[in-house]
């Protein structure tokens, strides 16, 4: 029979005793943590997670030494390299490197070069770091922490990109916007070097949203611009497509002025070339100041986009507009990147089911349904709708389904294909291998054939608390499926 409560423990409010209930995890110095394959500076081997264990942070010049063995196999300490923080420090070189702290919560990894991935299945792991407590002062002595076990190798899912998705491929190549991952992200569940680990699981290419994901942001630190260029390096990663923000209505008072909004964009322009990436998105809102920033976007060599998203379809009055502007300046620096958002066939589940518990009757949803699907603007069926007992407090409810969903014909590709850089494969959920409200085979199809030579980027938006990059993956592996399929269509007549 279980011990009873005690009177201390009964009395503890409810957040203080779960605390209290972690059960903590292991300072040892190897982590429970595969084994992964990588690239480093283009030279190929293997990382194994790490932790300080020490009870404090500790500069790396008290690392006096790190020793490691692979299935008995001894490593030579003078290739073994310690990689904190995105950047690779030599053992051999950690003597004097006072300014460079270890924090002790921060895990690291050890890279080992190795000429033969490690193959999949357990490997035993004997490992021992030498630390000096820099404050002792009966002499410097060291401690010597050591640590052994068995570590899995997780090829499930490949390190390196597919051949499908490799960066000089011509046509439709596929990677994910850490967008998709946003719900983890936001729930302190995977870090950002987690995010790069599961792009790199993916293969391919690598899209960031500039406020999410870069400290700092819109300027770019030395500090992120080395961590994001390292773990690009390391999972074989390609930078696609970086989103700006143009955020018109920051201030309560008033709009930005042109010249604030050409102050706020350009450093994220200057940081997006200095990640390493070739293509920006913009919100249309930067129309407005599309002039001022091409002598920008040709000095740092990038290409912007007008991201066409929900609801900017294709036929709207806004998206001919950027069009018209874009043939007008006649600039290769200055494009279009349409959002799978605008070519949906249905409104997703969840998004009816979130009106519906919301209390709205199932009279005003299913007119809200038939309205959407008749093409009515989201202004004339507001006024239908309030008409037959809308509230107002339920109209920011009703409005996604507008705001987010579009119903263009993916035919309609071939009218802006000239300007498109880029593609934001939106997606809501799968089902049966396909994504049951975007109509992506008729999607691809059109950029398959009509010879569409870049990337599309995997962004997930629909409910949170799933498997997230499982959805990710099945999502590619359709498009993969699509892109084969329209690939040897397009050969057989000869348009490749």
């Amino acid at each position: 029979m279980e011990n009873a409560p005690s009177a201390f423990q009964q009395k503890l409010p409810e957040g203080v005793a779960a605390i209290l209930a972690h059960t903590g995890k292991s300072r040892s110095f190897l982590r429970d943590v595969p084994i992964q394959n990588v690239i480093r500076e283009g030279i190929g081997g293997c990382e194994i997670s790490v932790r300080l264990t020490s009870y404090r942070a500790l500069p790396l010049s008290c690392i006096e030494n790190l020793q490691l063995k692979i299935d008995g196999e001894e490593i030579d300490p003078k290739l073994i390299q310690l990689v904190l923080n995105g950047v690779s420090y030599k053992v051999s070189d950690m003597e004097n490197l006072s300014n460079v702290w270890w924090f002790i919560l921060d895990a690291a990894t050890v890279f080992v070069p190795r000429s033969r991935r490690l193959l999949a299945g357990k490997h035993r792991v004997d490992a021992k770091l030498v630390t000096v407590e820099p404050y002792i002062t009966a002499g410097r002595f060291s401690f010597y922490n050591s640590d052994s076990r068995e570590l899995c190798v997780d090829d499930t899912y490949p390190v390196l990109p597919s051949t499908e998705s490799m960066p000089d491929r011509k046509g439709l190549k596929l990677g994910v916007t850490f967008h998709s991952f946003t719900d983890e992200y936001v729930s302190y569940k995977w870090s950002l070097e987690d995010m790069f680990q599961l792009a790199g699981w993916l293969g391919g290419g690598v899209e960031i949203v500039g406020p999410a994901h870069q400290r700092g942001f819109p300027h770019l630190s030395d500090e992120f611009e080395r961590t994001f260029k390292s773990a690009v390096e390391r999972w074989g990663l390609t930078p696609t497509c970086y989103g700006t923000y143009s955020d018109p209505f920051m201030l309560k008072q008033r709009d930005l002025t042109p010249e604030e909004s050409v102050e706020y964009i350009v450093p994220q322009l200057k940081s997006a070339s200095r990640l390493g990436f070739k293509i920006v998105r913009l919100q249309y809102y930067a129309h407005t100041i599309a002039e001022r920033l091409l002598p920008w976007a040709e000095r740092l060599d990038l290409k912007m986009g007008y991201e066409l998203h929900a609801p900017l379809a294709i036929e709207s009055e806004v998206t001919q507009e950027l069009i018209v502007q874009i043939k007008k300046y006649g600039s290769p620096r200055l494009g279009l990147i349409p959002d799978t958002s605008i070519f949906a066939r249905d409104i997703p589940d969840f998004r009816v089911a979130s009106i519906r518990n919301a209390g709205l009757s199932e009279n005003i949803l299913s007119r809200a349904i038939e309205l959407w699907k008749a093409g009515v603007s989201i202004t004339q069926a507001l006024k239908e709708l309030q008409a037959i007992g809308l509230a107002k407090e339920h109209i920011a409810t009703m409005e996604p389904i507008w705001g987010t969903l579009a119903q263009s014909d993916p035919k309609a590709l071939a009218t802006i294909l000239p300007y498109v850089i880029h593609v934001h494969g939106k997606f809501y959920g799968m089902k049966n291998g396909d994504e049951p409200s975007i109509r992506f085979e008729e999607v691809i199809k059109e950029l398959v054939e009509g010879g569409y030579d870049g990337w599309m980027s995997s962004e997930y938006e629909g409910p949170g608390d799933v498997d997230t990059f499982h959805l990710v993956r099945e999502h590619q592996e359709m498009a993969r499926r699509y892109i084969g399929k329209y690939e040897i269509t397009a050969g057989e007549r000869g348009d490749k």
